[in-house]
């Protein structure tokens, strides 16, 4: 018998990736999405890509605020993956909980009626908190980001549906690499220069690939867990993933301090009032750039630098 899965924000970076990798393994994929996207959308340049055939790919266009849509589109599912969210830094409170916590609470609410066996969140490295004097807290927003904030929120709703009875599991994402869209943050990291260089800041997280990433989250399942996972292949500082995509794309590398950084949260302050659509360089984001974050790793993972490759070359930067 086939496997049917849902997958929210299916259309997304890392939505993408897993319904490639669904379809290679035979399964029906239920994609939903906001917006059905056009032939010529990341999506479905993605599928080609792993040469995926979409003969067991149902696309549905879902409001996530719509309850009764949303029942509809997770009816005879036996896994549901959520992905949908809103990444963004710079964003209000009210518009990110709506996004990351309130659509989670009515995913997992839905699952728990319907009695679906499998329910998978993807959260991110970003839900841990951001360590200050020592210290792991979510009591200021000033070093934690809005968007590690509501995720850690949305990570308590996949927790408390366990307590209830629903069979549950959490991935807390490091930075994934992998094929993606130009203005996906990945994408941007990718192809942005300063006087033709990669730039890089003092600081360093934990990466992992797409592809690796998603056939874990395929496969890798244990009822008996619930409580967040953290998926990281390997801690990097970021001199020197600039100097892996320096080397891919011919470019050397360049250095952008902390004072830098602040200066230009200054500039931006000031692009925020004069220029309405401009995003201001926050504190939390400084914080993350020259702070050095460890993470344990997985054993077996793919190499990162080969993701890199694969990415730039997705985008048609790579060496000719």
């Amino acid at each position: 018998m086939i496997k049917t899965i849902a997958i929210t924000g299916a259309n997304g970076m890392m939505g993408a990736h897993l319904t490639a990798n669904a379809l290679l393994k035979h399964y029906k994929v239920k994609a939903l999405v906001r917006q059905t996207p056009s032939d010529d959308h990341f999506f479905h340049q993605l599928l080609a890509h792993y040469g995926c055939t979409k003969d067991l790919l149902e696309i549905i266009e879902c409001d996530y605020e719509d309850r009764q849509a949303l029942t509809l589109a997770l009816e005879n599912c036996d896994e549901v993956y959520h992905c949908a969210a809103k990444v963004k830094f710079d964003g209000k409170i009210n518009e990110m909980i709506a996004a990351n916590v309130s659509i989670s609470k009515r995913i997992v609410n839905i699952c728990i009626e319907q009695q679906i066996p499998k329910v998978i969140y993807l959260s991110s490295i970003a839900a841990i908190g951001k360590k200050y004097k020592g210290k792991y807290s979510w009591g200021d927003l000033h070093w934690n980001s809005l968007y590690g904030y509501t995720k850690f929120l949305g990570e308590l709703e996949f927790i408390r549906a366990h307590e209830e009875g629903l069979n549950t599991s959490i991935y807390r994402a490091g930075v994934i690499v992998g094929p993606c869209p130009k203005e996906h943050p990945m994408g941007k990291m990718l192809l942005k220069t300063v006087f033709g260089k990669m730039p890089y800041t003092s600081g360093g997280s934990g990466f992992i690939s797409a592809q690796f990433l998603a056939e874990r989250m395929l496969s890798d399942f244990n009822q008996s867990v619930y409580k967040p996972s953290t998926m990281v292949s390997q801690n990097l500082n970021y001199k020197a993933v600039a100097q892996s995509i320096g080397s891919i794309r011919n470019l050397g590398v360049i250095f952008i301090s902390k004072s830098t950084l602040r200066l230009l949260q200054i500039l931006s302050g000031l692009g925020k009032v004069l220029f309405i659509n401009k995003q201001r360089l926050r504190s939390h984001t400084i914080h993350s750039l020259t702070t050095d974050s460890d993470y344990s790793c997985l054993p077996d993972s793919d190499a990162i630098e080969s993701s890199l490759e694969e990415s730039i070359k997705f985008l048609g930067k790579g060496k000719e």
